[in-house]
């Protein structure tokens, strides 16, 4: 923690810390093929498997994520979708590869509701659960929330926002 008052001190002294650096080309790439009741799509990040140099020995690679989803429409105004990672992934608290399933659906007019969950299916399960609402409060201009909860604190949360979509 800083003190108040010596941020722009300890921001000054930074620059004069060492170290090495490094760029590399990396893109993320992904497809999608759509129907009139179905989407499904297919995403890669850190396609190239960059590796930076480090202070230290190891570095850093940035692993690569292959990601497939479906989404379904069973009826109008509602979605079911599924998404499935294809790859693990390191993570600080161990690996994860992650199936998240969701709903989401038009309750009048001018709102919506949606759910879903997701687990790791390697390790520890990691479980979390979502629900969320939309309300649109004039044309183009949504208000919407959520709340979640999981098993890690990282996984709980809530949030309000005003969206605008055009």
């Amino acid at each position: 923690m800083v003190p108040d008052g010596a941020r722009e001190t300890v921001l000054d002294e930074a620059d004069e810390l060492g170290g090495n650096g490094s760029t590399k080309f990396d893109a993320d790439v992904g497809v999608m093929a759509s129907g009139p009741f179905f989407k499904a799509g297919l995403t890669v990040r850190n396609l190239t498997n960059p590796r930076f140099d480090t202070a230290g020995e190891r570095g850093l690679e940035l692993a690569r994520q292959v990601r497939a989803g479906v989404a379904l429409v069973p009826v109008v105004g509602w979605v079911i979708d599924t998404d499935v990672d294809l790859t693990t992934t390191p993570d600080i608290s161990g690996d994860r590869r992650e199936v998240a399933v969701g709903v989401e659906g038009r309750f009048s007019h001018k709102g919506y509701v949606r759910s879903g969950f997701r687990v790791n299916t390697t390790g520890p399960a990691r479980t979390a659960y979502a629900v969320g609402t939309s309300y649109m409060i004039v044309n183009s201009v949504f208000v919407d929330t959520q709340v979640t909860h999981g098993h890690d604190q990282a996984d709980r949360g809530w949030s309000f926002s005003v969206r605008l979509v055009y």
